[in-house]
């Protein structure tokens, strides 16, 4: 691996790392991880469009995209990843949709699995779809967790179908 540089810029060893061995380069680290590995923001450049990328900021584990100019002032994309969560902060989602008018707007269909959990507080509000395919009857099932008591919750059908 060659690295040219065509000016007199010197070039700390920390700014810039070649790994030859391993093909790897690191910008801010002089052990690299990954073919390119970056430690700290990215910039990506267009003429004046300007577009920061930032992944992990000290102490988070997240990733931002947006306006240099508004990262920090709510003109961004900021998504948390964290286990098998992915939470999206201070920005509205579409799928299929460019501008969506609620928190979360889907723009065609959405497909429901058949969820097994028990009906709890922690699953208020969603929807599960079911089936029942023994028997000659089969029957398919929407449900939807409510609250019926104080403290208890149950899955409600909404809707039934049946087939043989």
């Amino acid at each position: 691996m060659a690295i040219k540089f065509l000016n007199t810029t010197q070039v700390q060893e920390k700014t810039l790392y070649a790994d030859a061995a391993n093909d790897r380069i690191g910008i801010r680290t002089n052990t690299p991880l990954h073919p390119l590995d970056v430690d700290g923001d990215v910039v990506f450049r267009h003429g004046t469009n300007n577009k920061k990328v930032l992944f992990s900021e000290e102490g988070k584990d997240d990733v931002m995209i947006g306006d240099i100019e508004g990262m920090y002032s709510g003109a961004y994309f900021d998504m948390q990843y964290k286990a098998d969560i992915a939470h999206f902060n201070k920005c509205k989602v579409g799928v299929g949709t460019a501008s969506p008018a609620a928190d979360l707007q889907v723009t065609g269909g959405i497909q429901m699995g058949n969820d097994g959990s028990t009906a709890s507080s922690a699953l208020a509000g969603t929807l599960r779809y079911r089936t029942n395919t023994s028997g000659t009857t089969k029957y398919s099932y929407v449900d939807m967790c409510m609250q019926i008591g104080s403290s208890s919750w149950k899955w409600i059908n909404i809707v039934q179908n049946s087939w043989t």
